[in-house]
C-alpha cells in the first residue's frame, strides 16, 4: 500500500470519529425551551394573560386527575368571597350549597381574538379618558411622586375606569386636553385670547392667573367643566379685550325689529298649528325667537303690532295656552 492510500484512510477514520462525536452530543443535549411542552400551569397562565380569565390566579388543586392538577381561581363579582375554578379541560368547579366541591355541567370558553378586540377598545377608551382629564395610573405617577402622596386624598383624587384606577392631582384637576374637533375649536378660541389650560401654566402662573369656566359640562362638549386660566394683568389692562367682546356680543344681538316680528310669529304659529320642523330648523328658530324676546320684549317702540308680539312671547314663555313645563310640547317653552 502506498503512502497516498494511507493518508486517505486516516482522513476517513478521523471524519468518522468526528461524526460519531457530534451524534452523541446531539442525543445527549437537553431539549430547548422552545421544544419543551408547556406545563399545565403555564397554559392556564396564558388564558389569564390573553384576558380570558380576568382577575384570575393559577392555583394548585388537590386532584389525582392530571387535567385538574391546576386551575384558574376566580372570585365572583356578584358574591365576593365565592370562587369558581376553571380547568384546562374547560370544566368549571365550585363549592356547592352542600359544602362539597362540585363540577358544573356547564363549560367555560374563550374567544381569544374577540377578547383581544375588546381589550383594544377598552385601552383606546382609557387612553382618551386619561388624555382629556389628565389622569394617570399609580405606576405612571410613582416616577415623579411617592406612593404615599398618591394615596393621600388631600393631594390626589381618583376614579376607576374600565377596572383601572386612575389618579390626578387635586390642585391641577380639570380638562387636560381636547379630543374632538369641537373641543379643539373651543380651546383654540380661548388660547387665541391668551387663556391657558391648567397643565400649561408654570408654577408661578398657577399662583396668580384667574380661573374661569368657559364651557360648562352641561353644554355637552366636555366630560366636566372646561376651566381656562387668564393672566390678571392682561385682563385688567388690555382695552382691546373689551372691544373684542363687545363686538362679539353685538354680532349676536338681533338689530331688525321687523325681522324679529316675523320670527316670533313663525315660532308661535309653528307651536299652535303643530307645523313639522326638522330638529336643526326648530333649534335655529327657537334660538332666534329667544334672542328677539331678550332684545325687544316689552320695548318695541313705534313698531306696529308690538303689543301682539309681547302677547305671543308671554304665551310661549309659560302663559295660558302656551307650552307646558314637562309635556311633549315643553321644548317650545321660552325663558
Amino acid at each position: 500500500m502506498n503512502k497516498f492510500n494511507l493518508q486517505e484512510d486516516e482522513k476517513k477514520r478521523i471524519l468518522s470519529m468526528h461524526k460519531a462525536l457530534i451524534k452523541e452530543q446531539v442525543a445527549a443535549a437537553p431539549p430547548t425551551t422552545a421544544d419543551a411542552p408547556k406545563s399545565l400551569s403555564d397554559q392556564l397562565e396564558e388564558f389569564i394573560t390573553n384576558g380570558c380569565a380576568k382577575n384570575g390566579k393559577v392555583v394548585k388543586m388537590k386532584s389525582a386527575n392530571p387535567q385538574k392538577e391546576f386551575a384558574i381561581k376566580q372570585e365572583s363579582t356578584k358574591t365576593p368571597g365565592k370562587f369558581r375554578y376553571l380547568f384546562i379541560d374547560k370544566t368549571i368547579g365550585m363549592v356547592g350549597e352542600s359544602g362539597k366541591f362540585e363540577i358544573s355541567p356547564n363549560k367555560w370558553s374563550c374567544d381569544v381574538s374577540a377578547v383581544a378586540k375588546a381589550k383594544t377598545a377598552v385601552d383606546a377608551d382609557l387612553s382618551k379618558v386619561k388624555k382629556e382629564g389628565d389622569w394617570k395610573t399609580k405606576e405612571e405617577l410613582t416616577k415623579t411622586d411617592t406612593a404615599e402622596n398618591i394615596e393621600n386624598t388631600v393631594m390626589y383624587e381618583k376614579k376607576v375606569v374600565d377596572g383601572v384606577t386612575l389618579y390626578r392631582r387635586k390642585i391641577s384637576g380639570g380638562i387636560g386636553d381636547a379630543l374632538t374637533d369641537d373641543q379643539q375649536k373651543i380651546v383654540s378660541k380661548w388660547n387665541s385670547q391668551g387663556a391657558k389650560l391648567r397643565k400649561d401654566l408654570d408654577p408661578e402662573e398657577a399662583k396668580t392667573w384667574i380661573s374661569r369656566v368657559v364651557s360648562p359640562a352641561s353644554e355637552g362638549y366636555f366630560s366636566q367643566d372646561l376651566i381656562m386660566y387668564f393672566d390678571p394683568t392682561v385682563t385688567v389692562k388690555d382695552a382691546t379685550i373689551t372691544t373684542t367682546i363687545q363686538q362679539s356680543v353685538q354680532n349676536r344681538i338681533p338689530t331688525d325689529q321687523k325681522d324679529c316680528k316675523t320670527t316670533i310669529e313663525a315660532y308661535y304659529l309653528a307651536f299652535k298649528k303643530k307645523r313639522p320642523l326638522e330638529p336643526n330648523e326648530f333649534e335655529a328658530l327657537k334660538a332666534k325667537t329667544q334672542a328677539c324676546k331678550n332684545e325687544y320684549g316689552g320695548d318695541w317702540g313705534a313698531l306696529s303690532g308690538g303689543r301682539r308680539m309681547d302677547n305671543y312671547l308671554e304665551i310661549m314663555s309659560g302663559g295660558i295656552g302656551g307650552p307646558s313645563r314637562r309635556g311633549e310640547d315643553a321644548k317650545f317653552r321660552l325663558n
